[in-house]
């Protein structure tokens, strides 16, 4: 070999080791950075967002900068969900956006933007990206859930049926899917469908509170009431503090005429009511103790805990005609101020009772007076009173009408 010729064999092993070296250190960087991003991806999946957090300001601007250099659209991806999960969704918009310019096939990418979008109450948006992720990827479960919840959002319960039955085709195991695609059942009226798929969900995970509670209202709402209170019992047996629950067992207990069970579940509501168990009932001071159908339409019954104020009420009885959305009438067990101061200077009632009246209210300001009471009647014996009320046997002793 000649001179020249081995001074050009030596140039090109050089050259092919410096490519070399400079590929393995291209390699060696994005490994880093890839882990850099993993390792705030991990610490976000175990609830450690602070420490994420943390992590991510401590290498953000050398991830982004590598990111620019490579144009690698996987890194961009995981950044964008490192933003998503940290609520940093302008950044994750635009860096997903960069991973969908540099591999526009990204079905992912596509998908967090829809999320984005979803999040900022933007729909249109959100269903195209979530549309777009689909048509990419065609077999992800996810994708067609979160189109679903879109398309229910937007109230296209058949597309959003038809994008829960294409997640189940995916994954017959997601329970997400079969619960969602059971509430679409019910909106459509289609009630042994969606009964079907709550108890696919509850054979698939026995201790689903929610889907146990739902099936209860359904059965309700078919007056099915035995297999209501079956599954209103079986929300307690998981978690005994379910004050709904515990309103509906006390509903059911009353359409079976079972008073036994109906008042130890009122003194468990009662309980959680004092202890303040739930702030949300507390705060809300009455539950709907009863619901029944007469013949223009259907009734339910608010009872109040406590008696605050100068017109407090016990039991509200609400009608709601077949006609109307909203209660025209109602007939309330009430426990007035001066009603009581009356009462009690005339001798009626003693210092520490309270004198109750049932009176009627209509919608236009009319006021009937029914019947009183020395003290708190029986539930049973109120409700026997409104239902002749309502069916025109009992007469109001007095009534009033406002001056225009």
């Amino acid at each position: 070999m000649s001179f020249l010729n081995k001074i050009f064999l030596q140039r090109v092993i050089i050259f092919l080791f410096i490519l070399l070296s400079a590929h393995n250190h291209l390699l060696s960087s994005e490994i880093g950075q890839e882990k850099k991003i993993d390792e705030i991806l991990f610490l976000l999946k175990n609830g450690s967002k602070d420490k994420a957090s943390t992590q991510l300001k401590k290498h953000e601007k050398e991830i982004l900068k590598y990111i620019d250099e490579t144009k690698s659209a996987e890194l961009s991806l995981k950044m964008g969900i490192v933003f998503f999960y940290l609520q940093m969704d302008e950044k994750s918009e635009k860096i997903l956006n960069k991973a969908i310019v540099y591999d526009s096939e990204l079905s992912e990418a596509y998908f967090y933007l829809g999320l984005i979008n979803k999040y900022g109450k933007n729909l249109t948006e959100a269903k195209k990206y979530i549309q777009k992720a689909t048509s990419i990827d065609g077999n992800n479960a996810k994708y067609f859930l979160e189109l679903g919840l879109i398309l229910e959002k937007t109230n296209d319960l058949e597309a959003a049926k038809k994008a829960y039955q294409r997640a189940i085709e995916i994954e017959p195991e997601n329970t997400s899917v079969h619960f969602n695609l059971a509430g679409i059942y019910i909106s459509n009226k289609e009630y042994t469908e969606s009964e079907k798929q709550y108890l696919i969900v509850i054979q698939m995970k026995p201790d689903h509170v929610s889907a146990h509670y739902n099936l209860g209202q359904l059965y309700q709402t078919l007056g099915k009431h035995e297999k209501a209170l079956a599954s209103f019992s079986k929300v307690i047996e998981l978690d005994e503090n379910d004050w709904r629950a515990l309103t509906k067992i006390i509903q059911e207990s009353q359409a079976l005429g079972n008073k036994k069970e109906r008042d130890a579940a009122r003194e468990k509501l009662y309980s959680l009511y004092k202890n303040d168990k739930s702030k949300k009932l507390t705060k809300q001071g009455f539950y709907i103790r009863d619901q029944f159908d007469v013949k223009s339409g259907k009734v339910f019954v608010l009872e109040y805990f406590e008696l605050n104020g100068k017109m407090p009420k016990k039991y509200i009885f609400k009608l709601y005609e077949h006609s109307s959305e909203d209660s025209e009438f109602y007939i309330s067990l009430g426990s007035y101020e001066g009603t009581n101061t009356i009462a009690r200077e005339i001798g009626d009632i003693g210092p520490d009772e309270r004198m109750y009246h049932l009176d009627g209210y209509e919608s236009n300001g009319t006021h009937y007076t029914y019947t009183f009471f020395k003290s708190e009647p029986d539930y049973d014996m109120v409700k026997a009173l409104v239902l002749e009320i309502l069916s025109d046997k009992f007469k109001p002793v007095s009534s009033s009408r406002p001056v225009k």
